[in-house]
């Protein structure tokens, strides 16, 4: 496995020379991003430079170290980076789609899969900017203020977040897929919250976007169209019920029926409870050990309530062992820590929930993870196709985080001003 790594991302002089020059134009890039109009806050910056370095010092150890082994497609992405069209025919469909909406980077790696990593954790950190950039406009509507270092705590916890150390710093799609991500969700904050310019330009733009972030990704694109439908109906059911209904409901079993008729008609699927549980039973004998939920009832609205809470659960926090044996949470150590640092992540989290201001929020990365659970069969998928709905709570988690600390330092400040008061009567 070491050897076809160092196969993989082989260098010379030139591929680290051209490394180096990409790092210095990425983070001059994102610094940019990152300022309003004329400066970007030290701090900022700082944690700009560590979060790059932090992603990257990853992949690095991980060349020489090997310890963690390369995904099964690396050595596809590998070939398309160094010659592009030689074997296109044989590619899937997935990989060609990869590659098209990947042309630009791929050329400018200059055929070393090493140079498309820097490009990849660029990407994602772009996304990631974008993603906070979304929460600030989202959080100024709501007159909240964000933490001080917000940006810069933001960029540090995206870059330690083990799913992430894993994952971005490789040939795999999450990079392109983030950038993608975290552009949507600006721009559709952008239109939900216009300052009245542009309005027609920032919605073709939100179409294009969304279009590529479905392509990477089918389930993704389709998870965050069903997200942005829920928030839809919920603002509507606050209003007026009766109208919600009409608006929502309505339209939304129309396109369940055509969904369903079309996929009936070309694929003979119906997407149904009984059918969801024969496509996960079919994936039994594919994966093998590393199935889960092949076997759960869905007969009845109790036991589709229950496998869906199971398979949630499961996806969310795996490799924990909930319908899953102990066995595999043992044998796969980053992502075990990757289910720790959800399960810290979700202290600051639940002390956020109580205000109103961040729901909306937190119910939209919801329905990606819940969509997603439904159809994910593999647990060593599972770290790593939830990214998104993980992703979208980290500014979240900063937010709440910084509130927690304000919130017990104060109380401390309070009981230490009262036994000070109690000692001097």
């Amino acid at each position: 496995v070491l050897k076809k790594m160092k196969e993989i991302f082989e260098y010379d002089i030139w591929s680290i020379a051209l490394t180096c020059c990409y790092v210095l134009v990425c983070l001059f890039i994102l610094t940019i991003l990152l300022s309003k109009r004329s400066s970007v806050r030290k701090n900022d910056f700082v944690a700009l430079v560590l979060s790059f370095g932090i992603l990257l010092a990853f992949f690095l150890l991980n060349h020489f170290l090997q310890f963690k082994s390369l995904p099964p497609d690396s050595s596809f992405y590998a070939d398309i980076v160094r010659d592009f069209w030689k074997h296109y025919d044989s590619w899937s469909p997935g990989v060609k789609v990869y590659a098209l909406l990947n042309f630009v980077p791929i050329q400018l790696s200059f055929s070393y899969p090493v140079v498309l990593v820097v490009l990849h954790v660029f990407f994602y950190l772009v996304g990631i900017v974008f993603l906070g950039k979304a929460i600030a406009i989202y959080s100024a509507h709501h007159q909240r203020k964000l933490p001080k270092d917000f940006f810069g705590q933001l960029l540090l916890l995206a870059a330690i977040y083990p799913a992430a150390l894993i994952v971005i710093p490789s040939l795999l799609r999450e990079g392109s897929m983030f950038f993608f991500f975290g552009l949507t969700t600006y721009i559709l904050m952008l239109i939900r919250f216009p300052n009245g310019r542009y309005r027609k330009v920032k919605f073709i733009l939100f179409i294009i976007s969304l279009f590529i972030l479905t392509l990477i990704r089918p389930i993704g694109g389709v998870s965050y169209i069903l997200a942005i439908l829920t928030i839809y109906f919920l603002d509507n059911w606050k209003r007026n019920k009766s109208k919600a209904i009409l608006k929502t409901l309505l339209p939304a079993a129309i396109g369940l029926w055509f969904i369903n008729k079309v996929a009936d008609t070309f694929y003979n699927l119906q997407f149904t409870p009984d059918w969801l549980g024969r496509y996960r039973a079919s994936h039994a004998e594919l994966f093998q050990s590393e199935a889960y939920g092949t076997d759960l009832p869905w007969e009845g609205l109790v036991n589709v309530l229950h496998s869906s809470s199971l398979l949630f659960f499961q996806y969310s926090l795996a490799p924990l062992p909930l319908i899953i044996g102990p066995e595999a949470m043992l044998e796969k150590t980053i992502p075990l820590i990757d289910a720790i640092f959800l399960l810290l992540c979700l202290v600051p989290l639940l002390y956020l929930i109580r205000e109103k201001t961040y729901r909306r929020v937190i119910v939209f990365a919801f329905v990606l993870l819940f969509v997603s659970a439904l159809f994910e069969t593999n647990i060593n998928g599972s770290y790593r196709h939830r990214m998104n709905g993980i992703v979208l709570l980290l500014p979240l988690v900063v937010i709440g985080l910084n509130k927690l600390l304000v919130d017990l330092t104060r109380f401390a400040l309070n009981i230490l001003k009262n036994a000070k008061e109690i000692r001097e009567a």
